[in-house]
């Protein structure tokens, strides 16, 4: 049985990439229940998602919110750390006894990774794996670190370089961030699991294509943050606007961040604000852009999947990038998705080129980003979480990751249909 599991996000949050990535699940086992566990208002969300809640083997299991520290995922604090184990052990032993349980933490704080370790040892006679998220907090290794020895011993980086446990694996969203954690820390390179941030199967397919033509709508999706670009994207709409005039339009598909120091924002099409936009209008939106700009920074970036691009995929959009790791191994694997550029006079350069309407080039990169988001369809990536499972299942007993078992494992093993029954939650 899977256990998925979001202990951090409410609402919308984040809910289209956990309904793609628990369909990932649902349809790599079939033949296994999945126990999706969350907050009322982030399954109400997800069952929203009819690609979702008509899969048979999916069900549902609402917990308590946790207000206090919400969406501040980096910092230590003990007494979520105490909710966590809470929540993670009464799921657990929710499961029949001599039912195999695998444990997917769709995001993760560092106290959470400690508890699912403790979790192994207190449940060491029941079939028990755990694979947790790394997401954008995977960053908070870097940098700055509590000066609290105690509060310093429960942080990302600890919880990364803390002695292996059997049965626990981190799962990275891309090749490139696995790459950059074996140079960061490389005794953890071997715990790390690859599997692309799966596409939002109700939206794609949605867009009417567009011919490119005047007004060339590119936009910048997203929250508008120094990581991601937005001082180079509105510095680039300055001067295209100089250059080419009504001919091209720029759009913030999102909203500025709170507490940053005031952008000029008046090269913009449409006024910006800091509130956060319905997914109804985000979709509206993002489907009438001919580009997506994604002018990141090296940084933030090396460590974490972008959203941003995510939408591109869904919306069968080209991209103008800068050149990082993330967006550099889409174009090597399939070709002209857009214009990769390497500072701001490449973006300048490459939005001249746009400016030829180019109808042939721009359907055939249109094509090509197409097909790079077929690619991340749930049943597209099923397989390849599949034989990541059973790979892991198949080393379980020992450290080394696919290695033979030594024992058999109690419980029925994953590669195996579980008896049916019907789910009963103790309250």
């Amino acid at each position: 049985m899977f256990l998925i599991i979001e202990m951090n996000w409410t609402g919308g949050i984040h809910a289209p990439g956990n309904s793609a990535t628990t369909q990932v699940v649902a349809r790599a086992f079939p033949d296994q229940r999945v126990r999706v566990i969350a907050e009322a208002s982030h399954i109400a969300e997800l069952t929203s998602d009819p690609f979702l809640s008509e899969l048979p083997n999916v069900e549902f299991r609402a917990i308590p919110a946790y207000d206090m520290l919400r969406g501040k995922l980096h910092l230590v604090s003990f007494r979520r750390m105490a909710r966590e184990f809470w929540v993670l052990a009464r799921a657990i032993r929710e499961v029949e006894s001599d039912e195999a349980v695998h444990v997917f933490l769709l995001s993760t704080t560092s106290t959470a990774i400690f508890v699912c370790r403790w979790l192994l040892r207190l449940f060491r006679h029941r079939t028990l794996a755990f694979q947790i998220g790394l997401h954008g907090n995977l960053n908070d290794i870097l940098g700055w670190r509590p000066l609290n020895p105690l509060t310093r011993r429960y942080d990302m980086r600890s919880a990364l370089t803390a002695r292996c446990v059997d049965r626990l694996r981190f799962l990275v969203l891309d090749e490139s961030i696995r790459d950059e954690m074996g140079r960061i820390l490389p005794a953890a390179i071997g715990l790390l699991d690859v599997l692309p941030l799966p596409l939002n199967s109700s939206e794609v397919g949605r867009k009417i294509p567009l011919v490119l033509s005047e007004p060339v709508r590119i936009g910048f999706v997203g929250l508008a943050t120094q990581a991601k670009g937005i001082d180079i994207f509105l510095d680039v709409a300055r001067a295209i606007r100089k250059q080419f005039g009504d001919r091209f339009e720029f759009h913030l598909i999102g909203r500025l961040q709170e507490g940053t120091e005031p952008l000029s924002l008046d090269v913009l099409a449409h006024k910006a604000s800091h509130r956060m936009i319905s997914r109804e209008e985000f979709s509206g939106r993002l489907s009438k852009l001919h580009y997506v700009m994604l002018p990141f920074r090296s940084g933030y970036y090396n460590l974490s999947a972008s959203g941003a691009l995510i939408d591109a995929l869904v919306w069968e959009i080209p991209v103008i990038a800068m050149r990082i790791p993330l967006v550099e191994r889409l174009f090597t694997d399939y070709g002209d998705i857009g214009y990769l550029c390497s500072d701001r006079a490449d973006i300048i350069s490459a939005i001249a080129d746009i400016a030829k309407l180019d109808t042939t080039h721009y359907d055939a990169q249109v094509a090509a980003i197409a097909a790079a988001g077929k690619d991340r369809l749930p049943h597209s990536l099923a397989p390849r979480y599949r034989a990541m499972i059973l790979c892991s299942d198949t080393g379980r007993g020992g450290r080394t990751h696919g290695a033979t078992p030594k024992t058999e494992p109690r419980g029925a093993p994953l590669d195996r249909p579980l008896p049916s029954r019907q789910t009963t939650f103790r309250q």
